[in-house]
Parts: structure tokens; sequence; C-alpha cells
């Protein structure tokens, strides 16, 4: 995995930013196109994750990032909120998607450069 296949992604998710919130909510292919970069964001996070901590749980991960001083503890409970509202992305209405835009991005960011 590359930094420049993260950053197509965020760039992607980005892109929903530069939309007004009406303007997200009204365009379902936006939407659409904006919850599928979400999941890939988080897959290209995951992945690298997964290879750096072979055979670690997501919890473990977090903590050993915080122990090595990598992250501050307030994002371990970020990281989890926000595997909580992408597992269940499908379900979530559109101008809920638009207002974690900037918290999945700072924290999935945060985790991918820090990992």
């Amino acid at each position: 995995m590359t930094d420049e296949a993260f950053w197509k992604a965020y760039r992607e998710v980005e892109l929903a930013l530069s939309l007004r919130m009406e303007e997200f909510i009204k365009d379902k292919k936006a939407v659409e196109t904006t919850k599928n970069a979400i999941n890939e964001l988080f897959s290209i996070v995951s992945n690298k994750l997964k290879e750096k901590y072979k055979g670690k749980e997501m919890n473990e991960i977090l903590y050993s990032l915080f122990m090595q001083n990598k992250i501050p503890a307030v994002t371990i409970q970020e990281v989890f909120d926000i595997i909580s509202f992408i597992k269940n992305i499908n379900s979530q209405e559109p101008q809920m998607i638009y207002g974690m835009l900037v918290r999945i991005l700072e924290v999935l960011e945060e985790i991918y450069f820090n990992a």
C-alpha cells in the first residue's frame, strides 16, 4: 500500500467538503461516491496497520501506538467511534456522513502516518 493510494482516497472524501451540506444531501451520486471513498480510505489504513502489526487486534495496535507516544489517548476512542460509524455507513443519513467528514479524515490520517 502506498501513500499515493491513501491520498487518492483522501482527496475523494475531501471533495465532498467542497459542497455545501444541502448540496451534498441532495446529490445521491456524491453521497455514494463519498461512502465508497470512506470505505476505501479505511481499508487502506486498516491494511497498513495489519501489515505492520501482524496478528494484533485493533485495540492492541492503538494501545501500542499510545505507549510509543505516537497518538494521544483520546485518539483511541476517536478511532473506535469512526470504525463503528464506517461499519454502519450505508444506514447513515447523508447529513450525518457530511458532519463526520472532517473527523474521519483527521483521525484516519493521524493513524495512517503515525503507525
